[in-house]
């Protein structure tokens, strides 16, 4: 955009005037996605800044315009990924990205590969919580930690009998994030629980 300035000076006997161009460029628009986007824990995404001739920065530091990220495929992961685009003009501008990994973003999971995963509901919650492992065929026990990684309850769901859902009562631990994890046979898994 083009804006001309134009100033005129007058000291009482004598009067001047002048006039500037100022061009205004605009800043890069960055869109990302969704500012939590949350996928399967078996996906890749692509996150491309766009502004096409740009100047790129991102916090893993890469220089690319887009970069492809994911995750070991083992439990809940949360990745916060960010980016500088400085376009031709030297106009700058940022944004950020939170991506989560998660069972729950996945669908027909146990068709697919037979891989245990949990349902927990309510999700979130005020404190009273269930668990539930879907075919599962074996005794899994289960841990519940802060986001310190501090163990704050174990529990035990009793496959072979027959039973695939446990309850708990986390009213009295603080209000937060929590992270809920069982390794069965060979897997493993974690989900994140909000404690309101």
């Amino acid at each position: 955009m083009n804006t001309s300035y134009n100033v005129v000076v007058n000291d009482g006997f004598n009067s001047t005037s002048g006039s500037t161009n100022v061009s205004i460029y605009p800043e890069p628009i960055i869109k990302l996605g969704p500012q939590d986007t949350t996928v399967c824990i078996y996906s890749n995404v692509v996150l491309d800044a766009g502004n096409t001739g740009s100047e790129y920065l991102w916090s893993n530091g890469a220089t690319s315009r887009s970069i492809t990220v994911g995750t070991t495929g083992i439990g809940y992961d949360a990745q916060s990924y960010s980016v500088q685009v400085t376009n031709e003009n030297g106009c700058r501008s940022d944004t950020s990205i939170m991506v989560i990994f998660t069972f729950s973003a996945c669908t027909g999971i146990d068709d697919q590969a037979g891989i245990p995963h949990m349902i927990i509901f309510p999700n979130p919650t005020t404190g009273k919580i269930s668990i539930e492992v879907p075919g599962l065929k074996e005794n899994l026990s289960i841990e519940i930690t802060d986001i310190l990684g501090k163990k704050v309850r174990e529990l035990t769901i009793h496959g072979k009998d027959g039973n695939t859902t446990s309850e708990t009562d986390l009213s009295a631990l603080p209000k937060g994030i929590y992270f809920i994890s069982f390794h069965a046979s060979n897997h493993q898994a974690t989900e994140k629980l909000v404690l309101e």
